[in-house]
């Protein structure tokens, strides 16, 4: 089993994001601040053209089965 980090899991569904939605600018994003943490949970799904937070409380690694960036051997770092 190899290990990946949870930012290279980010980038891999951000790339997939903008293959399948141009020009929508979907952006999984972490959150900075405990305001943000509370509001919003670790991570969330931001859209840059309407500059709006689209999903709240993101789940990475059903998002990455979503998408399919997550290779049968690989698991997501704790």
């Amino acid at each position: 089993m190899r290990t990946v980090t949870q930012d290279t899991i980010i980038k891999r569904i951000n790339r997939k994001l903008e293959s399948e939605n141009p020009g929508e600018f979907l952006r999984v994003r972490k959150t900075r601040s405990e305001t943000m943490q509370q509001n919003c949970g670790d991570l969330y799904l931001h859209n840059g053209r309407g500059n709006f937070i689209q999903d709240k409380h993101v789940d990475l690694s059903a998002l990455a089965k979503k998408y399919r960036v997550l290779a049968p051997m690989e698991q997501i770092e704790a």
